[in-house]
């Protein structure tokens, strides 16, 4: 039963595009805190989430160009015994060039998808028991260093 639940949940993240944390089952250690139990967060967001459009058309003179931004409002929730305790939403915006000198063109759909790992790495690292409001700073800050570290060339922005 336990693992039917475990499906149920994950089909529900992945299909309303919702970030989840799930708190394990008590132990049978007697812990009394509860610092023995774990989360387990169940990240699933899709490219329609960061719908990219075009702020500065790209005019083909130099080495890159253009600018496209999206505004992304996720969804999050903390759920216990697979019903939501509760949920929060955190808004910003991310913005990267139409086309760079390494990554070449990158496409709205592209850069939706790159939107996409970015912030499901950054969710899956996350503390789901901060308010909502830190959470998300902190949220940005991540996506921030995110790519930064892994797509270092891009130079995309991520802003509150």
């Amino acid at each position: 039963m336990k693992s039917l639940s475990a499906v149920i949940l994950v089909l529900f993240c992945s299909l309303f595009g919702v970030s989840c944390i799930l708190d394990a089952e008590p132990t049978n250690a007697g812990d009394p805190t509860g610092e023995a139990q774990q989360q387990f967060p169940i990240v699933s967001f899709s490219r329609k989430e960061f719908p990219f459009v075009t702020i500065v058309k790209d005019d083909g003179k130099d080495d890159a160009g253009g600018w496209q931004e999206a505004k992304a409002n996720l969804e999050f929730s903390k759920l216990h015994n697979l019903r939501p305790v509760r949920t929060w939403r955190c808004s910003f915006r991310i913005g990267m060039p139409l086309r760079t000198q390494r990554m070449g063109r990158i496409r709205p759909t592209r850069a939706a998808m790159l939107s996409v790992e970015i912030a499901e790495g950054v969710a899956r690292r996350m503390d789901y028991n901060l308010p909502p409001g830190i959470f998300c700073e902190r949220l940005i800050l991540a996506a921030r260093a995110a790519f930064k570290s892994k797509y270092k060339w891009l130079g995309a922005k991520v802003m509150k």
